[in-house]
């Protein structure tokens, strides 16, 4: 796939935008809130067609989505996938240590993964392009961030970052997997959301913090 990673190619674009902000007459092509929102709704729509056809992934996270020629974005690697039928979900069991700030509660407290649990994953891959890049949970331990989970903490808003499409975020996170949302709701409020002339994600204001 040319466009490589959708992780690398964020965070290669944090130069990009360095260069374009340094020099006002640049006509350096940057990414705009309707990239990263449109990134957002891609890889709703691709988990959608997988949760469609009863598919749990069990590795979503944003180095694990392609980028064609064209950014459009594909998910990839399946090695962890299992495919499962509604009633079964819930036996689909977890048997390859992954890192924890990609994966839902549940799947930390009993290895135990379902479609919801992708959503959860979902939520991290959001707050990743809503930060272009940036590590989620920074500075913490995998240990760190299991406890501070189970406490309730969740990653605050980004301050580029409305309000609305914050919330879209906390509600992949909620500790009750029937209160998160869908990814059919999700793919379609995201594609409200990008249709929007509203900005959702300020550019210009994200701390391009080179994390890796």
């Amino acid at each position: 796939m040319q466009g490589g990673n959708l992780q690398d190619y964020l965070r290669s674009n944090r130069s990009l935008q360095r260069a374009a902000y340094a020099n006002t007459c640049s006509d350096v092509k940057t990414l705009t809130n309707n990239d990263l929102m449109t990134f957002a709704y891609q890889v709703s729509s691709g988990m959608q067609f997988l949760s469609s056809n009863g598919c749990i992934h069990r590795d979503l996270a944003a180095r694990k989505v392609l980028l064609d020629k064209q950014n459009i974005c594909k998910i990839s690697n399946f090695r962890l996938t299992r495919e499962v039928d509604n009633k079964h979900q819930k036996d689909c069991k977890i048997k390859s240590n992954l890192p924890v700030p990609w994966i839902a509660l549940e799947s930390i407290r009993n290895g135990i993964f379902t479609t919801k649990s992708n959503v959860w994953s979902f939520g991290v891959v959001l707050w990743e392009i809503v930060t272009m890049g940036n590590r989620p949970y920074p500075g913490m331990s995998e240990q760190e961030v299991t406890s501070s989970l189970q406490a309730g903490y969740r990653m605050p808003k980004p301050s580029h970052c409305e309000k609305e499409l914050y919330s879209i975020i906390l509600s992949c996170w909620d500790e009750d997997m029937g209160r998160r949302p869908t990814f059919a709701e999700l793919s379609a409020i995201l594609q409200k959301l990008t249709n929007d002339e509203k900005t959702y994600i300020e550019i210009t204001d994200i701390d391009l913090v080179d994390d890796n």
